[in-house]
Order: structure tokens, then sequence, then C-alpha cells
């Protein structure tokens, strides 16, 4: 993953990084509310998992944004290429473990990888996350977003 040092003293978002760089786990959280109904349909007509479009949709768009893939490394902020997803995977015994996810494929070629991401991260479960770059993607919902 290629990175690049970030010119703070260039940059409109200097008193953020500043206010951002104080806090032990610096993050920013956006909620927005999103149609996703013709999504679903489609999902569904094809079955293909509904979690995996929205992450793969959603990871992407982040990534189109150079703000959105910046972290701070010491006391400096670097820009990232790109960013994977993380997400919990649920285990039989009602735990969970992380999940990282590139989304820098065509979407068919995502899915079985991803597939295979779980399956494997299932085998040998664990709570690190692979990198301090993720996007992440709770699986939260209002209604039933597969019903028409």
């Amino acid at each position: 993953m290629n990175w690049r040092t970030v010119d703070m003293s260039r940059e409109s978002r200097l008193d953020q990084f500043a206010y951002f760089q104080t806090l032990s786990n610096p993050y920013v959280g956006v909620t927005v509310q999103v149609d996703v109904t013709e999504l679903a349909v489609w999902c569904r007509e094809r079955g293909t998992s509904f979690f995996l479009a929205v992450l793969y949709a959603a990871v992407r768009a982040a990534n189109g944004v150079p703000e959105l893939r910046r972290r701070i490394r010491g006391d400096q902020v670097v820009e990232y290429d790109r960013c994977p997803s993380s997400h919990t995977v649920a285990l039989p015994d009602g735990t969970y473990c992380y999940c990282s996810l590139e989304v820098d494929r065509p979407f068919r070629e995502f899915l079985p990888y991803a597939a295979a991401e779980q399956e494997r991260v299932k085998a040998a479960p664990t709570l690190e996350e692979r990198t301090g770059r993720a996007c992440s993607l709770p699986p939260v919902s209002r209604g039933c977003p597969t019903r028409p």
C-alpha cells in the first residue's frame, strides 16, 4: 500500500489535525440515510450478499475522497492510495473476529474473494485489525432493506 506525507501547513484542515492529534484514538464517523431498495432487490434476485455489495460500494466511494484516506502517523498526516474495509464476521460460538478486504478489483471478482477471505478469518479468528487505515461499515439498517 503506497502513501505520501501530507504537508499540513498548506492544508485548510490544519486546526482539525491539531485537534485530532491530541486524541488517544482519533477517528471520524459518518452516518447517512440511503435508499438501498433497488440494490436489495438486485442482490436478492441474483443471490448476492447484500452486505458485501454495500461494503464494496461504500469503501470504493470512500476511497474516491482523498481526505478519507488520510491517517495520523506519529506527528504527521499520511494519505494512502487506498484503504481496505474492516468489518466483523460472526463466529459459531457467538463471538466475532475482524476481516479486512481490498476493494481494488471488479465487483464480480470481489464477491468470491470476499467470501473466501471471510471463511479464512473464521478458520483463524483474530481481534487484531490488519491495518490502521481501514474503512469500516457497520451493518446497521432501519427496517428491512430486503423488502421492496
